[in-house]
């Protein structure tokens, strides 16, 4: 069957590529930038920055040098998807990049814990994802660079398996390990370990399966985790769970994923297609005495523009998982 496209709906859609093209080139410019002229890059430690604070008093931003391992790895995390995914990507922040991964496998320690007392299984899973993308990365440049990143990544891992087994995670963030292990697993059959990556492939069995049985009417995930309506805690676990459909091959959960993404466009989706972060009264249950709570929020006009995006990566993974549905 042939597609005609009309000249309006073609020059259309190539502003939309050009628009999409400057954004990403943006995003990733501003990443990389030194700090010293309003970027997140900081050049002596080669790594990314916690945040960049704007004082309204002296209309300056101040960077703040803090470590942590949340916020900045998720952004070399996107980087590397970038670098990983697309075909037009290129090298010029493949050397930022790599400091910031050897930076994180140097805040390894041997048993696969980061080296932060406030880090969860969130944490872990990015830093997991991370190292796993940079391995995937490297391993088109530079072998034995990506087979460190794979080693370490797989150290990781095995520190998850023992503090966040599936029944045992309470807090939807931490379902995100699942993403990681996913792309642990990509990394495996990419570098050559098909024993290892069967291993692996069992952990994703044994977690998603897990996750399916603790789903709601709505598609959502119940933890026990109060706050398990809010946006990214809904979006978050849908990029392993996604994943890992093709991974193990259980189209089963497409439907439960669908399902999922539908109620958040009928009832969390404004008109103008910003997502609501979570709203102003929930009921939850809680495993205590009481049972169900009332959870009370004032703040549910608060915008996020990483909510969108989230939301956009969570459809991309059910379409890599085999899923059809576009309306």
């Amino acid at each position: 069957m042939a597609i005609f496209i009309d000249s309006q709906s073609h020059e259309r859609i190539s502003k939309k590529k050009k628009s999409y093209k400057m954004y990403l080139k943006c995003a990733l410019d501003t990443l990389f930038r030194d700090v010293r002229d309003n970027g997140f890059w900081n050049e002596k430690e080669g790594r990314i920055i916690y945040k960049l604070d704007y004082i309204t008093k002296d209309g300056k931003w101040v960077p703040d040098r803090n470590i942590e391992f949340r916020f900045a790895p998720f952004g070399l995390m996107g980087a590397l998807y970038w670098r990983y995914t697309n075909p037009h990507s290129h090298q010029n922040y493949d050397s930022n990049m790599e400091r910031y991964l050897d930076f994180l496998v140097r805040n390894i320690q041997s048993n696969g814990k980061i080296r932060d007392n406030n880090s969860g299984g969130f944490e872990h899973g990015i830093v997991l994802a991370t190292l796993s993308l940079g391995s995937l990365v490297r391993s088109k440049l530079d072998l034995i660079k990506a087979e460190a990143y794979l080693q370490k990544a797989e150290t990781i891992y095995k520190f998850i398996l023992k503090n966040w087994p599936p029944n045992y995670i309470f807090n939807n963030h931490d379902l995100f390990v699942l993403w990681g292990i996913d792309l642990l697993y990509d990394a495996e059959i990419t570098i050559g370990k098909p024993a290892e990556a069967q291993n692996i492939k069992n952990g994703i069995s044994k977690y998603s399966n897990w996750m399916y049985t603790i789903l709601d009417d709505n598609g959502l995930f119940q933890t026990g985790d109060f706050r398990a309506s809010y946006h990214q805690r809904i979006m978050y676990p849908l990029w392993g769970f996604a994943r890992a459909v093709k991974i193990i091959n259980e189209k089963v959960y497409l439907q439960s994923i669908e399902r999922c993404l539908d109620h958040v466009i009928k009832h969390r989706m404004e008109w103008n297609g910003a997502f609501l972060w979570h709203p102003p009264v929930w009921i939850y249950k809680k495993k205590s005495i009481f049972k169900w709570r009332i959870g009370i929020n004032p703040f549910r006009n608060y915008f996020f523009e990483c909510h969108q995006t989230f939301f956009i990566n969570a459809v991309e993974q059910y379409y890599y998982g085999g899923g059809k549905k576009t309306t």
